[in-house]
Order: C-alpha cells, then sequence, then structure tokens
C-alpha cells in the first residue's frame, strides 16, 4: 500500500526495475506503478534521495548532487502544470504572462488523406468558431471512487 494519493492509500499495480538516467547519474532503480492520475510522471522518495546524496528544490524545480567535487543539477519540468490543472495555488508560478490577453497564432494545416492539393508548409490561421468541435465536454471525476483495478499483472 502506498501511501498519499488521493488523501489515502493506493495498492501498486506492479513494479519494475530500470534504469533511471539523468545527466551523467546511471542509476538502477525499482518502480512501484499506480493506477492514478498525477501531475508527475514518477516520484523519487526520501530513500533514494539519501541513498544518492540528492538535494531537491521544489522551488526551483530542480536537484544538485555532488559527484567528483563538482555540484551537478538536474532540471526538472519548467511547465510542471498542464492547462486542465492550472487552477493549482502553485501553478501561477509557471505560468508566463498570466495576465496577458490570449491571441491566435497561426497554424500549419493538418494534412488530409482527402485533400490531394494540400501544399506543404501552408498556414492558415485558427478562429476560435472552428475550435468549437473540437472541445472536448467536461468530464466529473469521482475522487471517493477508487479506480477499477487491472487485470494484468506486470511481472519484473
Amino acid at each position: 500500500m502506498i501511501q498519499g494519493f488521493n488523501q489515502g492509500g493506493q495498492r501498486a499495480v506492479g513494479i519494475i526495475r530500470m534504469q533511471l538516467t539523468m545527466e551523467d547519474m546511471v542509476l538502477s532503480t525499482l518502480f512501484h506503478v499506480i493506477d492514478a492520475k498525477t501531475s508527475y510522471n514518477m516520484l523519487l522518495g526520501r530513500p533514494w534521495l539519501h541513498e544518492n546524496a540528492v538535494v531537491p528544490s521544489t522551488w526551483h524545480q530542480r536537484f544538485k548532487y555532488c559527484r567528483n567535487g563538482i555540484v551537478k543539477k538536474v532540471l526538472g519540468d519548467n511547465k510542471p502544470f498542464t492547462e486542465a490543472e492550472s487552477h493549482f495555488v502553485d501553478a501561477k508560478y509557471y505560468i508566463e504572462d498570466a495576465n496577458k490577453g490570449k491571441e491566435i497564432l497561426p497554424a500549419e494545416e493538418p494534412k488530409s488523406c482527402n485533400n490531394q492539393n494540400a501544399r506543404k508548409n501552408e498556414s492558415s490561421t485558427l478562429e476560435p468558431e472552428s475550435l468549437k468541435s473540437l472541445t472536448l465536454p467536461l468530464t466529473q471525476i469521482n475522487m471517493k471512487q477508487p479506480s477499477k483495478k487491472r487485470k494484468e499483472v506486470i511481472k519484473h
């Protein structure tokens, strides 16, 4: 049971040992796989940090470590929040020009199988009306109900 997800525990779907490479740091690391929507790809816990003499900084979104007397830095995500998560309080530190109005930028048209005469590198402006068909409806998420347990088993 892994604690701290959805204000409760979460059972691991499986575990996997993988080679983790960050800058010149190459380590064999054991990962516990969970079925949960998170704003991160992986968590490196205190045992891993201590074992590898790593100093994390959530403020700077990086960590530092020392190898052969030289301090090394590994940068994390410079945009750790998705657009859907931009309501998080901490997201304001990562959103560039939050007060600036949005503008419509030219975008390359996707190549269509039906359009034989589509020219390469042709760009056009996307109009807000044309984007309405691409908008998905809001989906309600029930945080009190756990995810369904998967039947597949991940073996290591």
